[in-house]
């Protein structure tokens, strides 16, 4: 498994089953790893929170559909330029309502926010997420979680939704 979470990282984090089994090969003999254990180490991360599987409820269950896993330590690290700007007015002030949470930790443990990403992300429809990152929606509300490896910070922004408009 630390093959797999280890390997450089490229710029989507998707891992299918025949990749995995090309990266699980052999490195003397170059020969894939065999398909069952390449389904079981891959069940293995899914359940332990190190992958999970992007595909739909209906494409899980078809199978013609090719599995793919996200596995969140495999992101890029840098996070989309998008997500730095959701909780600021146009003026760079802070948008009103905004709760700032900030959790420093003698020891920041590196798959951390990876983790947290592979069990909550059924939260992030827009799929914002970076190695370590994310950005949260549920009822109208979005959420920024993202850590600071050098400060050993995880911060939590939270935007309220926006009241509605009267008529």
């Amino acid at each position: 498994i630390y093959r797999l979470l280890r390997r450089a990282p490229d710029d989507s984090g998707i891992l299918t089953r025949e990749r995995a089994a090309a990266e699980l090969a052999d490195p003397q003999s170059k020969a894939p790893m065999e398909p069952h254990m390449t389904n079981f180490l891959l069940r293995l991360m899914v359940r332990y929170g190190l992958a999970f599987d992007l595909r739909s409820d209906d494409e899980a269950e078809s199978p013609q559909t090719e599995e793919r896993l996200l596995v969140p330590q495999r992101l890029p690290l840098e996070r989309p330029q998008s997500v730095e700007s959701f909780w600021l007015e146009r003026d760079g002030r802070p948008r009103q309502g905004v709760t700032r949470l900030r959790y420093t930790f003698s020891v920041l443990p590196e798959n951390l926010v990876p983790r947290f990403i592979a069990r909550r992300h059924l939260l992030c429809p827009s799929q914002q997420w970076w190695r370590r990152g994310m950005v949260l929606e549920l009822g109208g509300a979005r959420a920024l979680v993202r850590a600071d490896r050098t400060a050993r910070q995880i911060e939590i922004i939270v935007v309220p939704p926006e009241p509605p408009v009267p008529f």
